[in-house]
């Protein structure tokens, strides 16, 4: 088969990306598309591959303001030439899904969630968006979830990594979906012992809600490291008394030592 996988965008190493790793293992051979690529910001198993991008890639400060051209993306992903393949993998968390495929080929979608800022997280994002982007937000709110859900009936099979997606993709697209977990390799965990401190691993983002383990912490005065980063780090660390203790990014290998 010629295999195709959409992700939404290529840009550092998280937890959906970790998941394309593991597809990318399962097809070796397959070409990538995405809306924005970094190549330094991303694995080597992932760079082995072909990467194409949609024109997203091309606009204006595109790497830094990927999301404000959300409203873009259904078209984007629209123009992609994807005919030749027989098997086309969307990695979906943010539009990725709502391609043209030739009528013998076969797409399955792997839901991480369906688009939080359009659907059960709205409310959170809007919050923290500026003055602009709010009434942005309104003008195309409406049009991306009419497209969310008319995209999502065109997949032949969706795929959900947890139970509490399933639920999710049934309540915004009423579609039924399998779940597959995330790998994890269990072997690399040995002799996990009490090191006297807590541990967080995250994306330092607003829906995360790290803000929430950093108020907690500051009361009860006990040892936490946060691993990861965002662009909350700098705002989380003035929050923070000296018992939270921040790493920013580290390697599998120094994250398995932490734990």
């Amino acid at each position: 088969m010629k295999v195709a996988i959409i992700h939404y965008w290529l840009n550092g190493m998280r937890g959906g990306e970790k998941v394309l790793e593991n597809i990318c293992s399962l097809y070796p051979d397959a070409d990538i598309y995405t809306h924005i690529l970094e190549k330094d910001k991303i694995s080597d198993k992932i760079k082995n591959h072909n990467i194409y991008t949609t024109f997203i890639n091309k606009l204006p400060l595109s790497k830094k303001l990927y999301k404000h051209y959300l409203p873009l993306m259904p078209y984007a992903l629209k123009r992609l030439k994807l005919s030749s393949y027989d098997l086309i993998i969307s990695s979906e968390a943010g539009p990725s899904k709502g391609i043209i495929k030739n009528k013998g080929a076969v797409h399955i979608c792997y839901c991480h969630s369906p688009m939080r800022y359009i659907w059960d997280m709205s409310k959170v994002y809007y919050k923290n968006f500026n003055f602009l982007e709010k009434i942005g937000y309104k003008s195309f709110v409406k049009y991306l979830k009419s497209w969310d859900i008319k995209s999502s009936s065109n997949i032949n099979l969706i795929i959900a990594n947890s139970k509490f997606v399933k639920e999710r993709i049934k309540r915004h697209w009423n579609k039924d979906s399998i779940v597959i977990n995330p790998t994890i390799n269990f072997k690399k965990f040995k002799n996990l012992n009490d090191k006297g401190y807590y541990i967080v691993i995250s994306e330092l983002v607003s829906y995360k809600r790290i803000d929430l383990v950093i108020k907690a912490f500051n009361e009860n005065s006990k040892k936490i490291i946060i691993v990861g980063d965002g662009p909350l780090m700098e705002e989380y660390k003035l929050l923070s008394k000296p018992n939270i203790e921040f790493t920013g990014y580290v390697n599998d290998d120094k994250k398995i030592k932490l734990l």
